[in-house]
């Protein structure tokens, strides 16, 4: 529908994320100068749908909705601030600025709902995990040395909290034990042929991740944690060069059995795939209004709604 579709955010979109009301429907999109914007397609007033708030001054790289406090909205950067907003209020207040000399640039940011944490990945390979009850934060983080390029994503497993997946530039994704966190004490690990965008937990089970790269693949990681390790290899153009934001496959939170991910295919679509066997295309999803590159997808954690941003800060809800 024509009130599905929105310039959410004046530029490229680098983050997404859906709040989980099933009441109201809320998406909250990141873009390249610092923009978070909120649209809410199904308000009865066109033209404030639409609500942009200027957070910070680099590219916003994630967006989490805190499960338990959902009016908390994490916000992450390559300004090296990570922030809490109120979305109700419509306010931010800085949790943790970055020291970039100590701590390196922050290219990643995820959430441990179970320990109120933030855990930011950084330029050069190590992590830092920020108590977030308080804002900001006080005392230092804990900070480590995980990988040997930068961490583009760092995700705490939705089953079991001491488990962290973190993939790098360094090609590989490893799988770690946070009351164990040295550098070559890690679980599992995977290598890829070139560097690794984002890992994604399995919603349900936790059993498996599924990851992005930039060598064209797109991979279904299992035995997490111990036994067999097994790996699927989903052949995928991720070749979204310089003015798309990469490719990021998201389980649908419903379920562990399918994921999302964009598209360079013509016509326009955004792609669905299957978990199991050789990781089978389960659906297209395409429309005669849809011409563009949703790089980023977000599914609502309940309800079936899928949001997608593009390059040029519009958002696409699919339901």
């Amino acid at each position: 529908a024509e009130k599905d579709v929105a310039k959410v955010v004046p530029n490229r979109i680098f983050s997404i994320a859906v709040h989980p009301s099933e009441s109201h429907l809320l998406v909250a999109a990141g873009d390249k100068w610092g923009n978070v914007g909120f649209f809410e397609p199904d308000h009865a007033q066109d033209d404030t749908c639409v609500t942009v708030m200027d957070v910070h001054t680099r590219p916003v790289s994630s967006l989490i909705f805190d499960k338990m406090s959902p009016h908390r909205l994490f916000s992450g950067a390559y300004d090296s601030f990570v922030r809490m907003l109120d979305v109700q209020q419509r306010k931010a207040v800085a949790v943790w600025d970055c020291d970039e000399d100590e701590y390196g640039m922050l290219c990643s940011t995820g959430y441990d709902h179970f320990r109120h944490q933030v855990m930011c990945g950084h330029a050069d390979g190590s992590i830092s995990l920020i108590d977030a009850r308080s804002h900001p934060a006080r005392g230092r983080p804990k900070h480590l040395h995980l990988h040997g390029g930068k961490v583009r994503s760092i995700q705490v497993s939705p089953v079991d909290p001491n488990l962290i997946a973190t993939a790098s530039h360094d090609c590989t994704v490893r799988v770690w034990d946070a009351r164990k966190l040295t550098a070559t004490n890690y679980l599992n690990e995977w290598r890829h042929g070139k560097g690794v965008n984002f890992v994604d937990w399995s919603p349900i089970t936790g059993s498996c991740l599924v990851s992005t790269s930039t060598d064209d693949t797109l991979r279904v990681l299992g035995g997490i944690g111990g036994g067999k390790v097994t790996e699927s290899v989903i052949r995928h153009d991720n070749q979204t060069g310089r003015w798309l934001t990469p490719f990021r496959a998201v389980f649908d939170p419903k379920c562990d059995s399918a994921f999302v991910v964009g598209s360079m295919r013509n016509p326009r679509e955004i792609e669905v795939f299957s978990t199991a066997g050789k990781g089978e295309r389960l659906k297209r999803l395409s429309h005669d209004n849809f011409s563009t590159i949703t790089s980023l997808n977000a599914c609502h954690p309940t309800i079936n709604v899928i949001a997608g941003g593009n390059s040029s800060g519009k958002v696409f809800v699919w339901r």
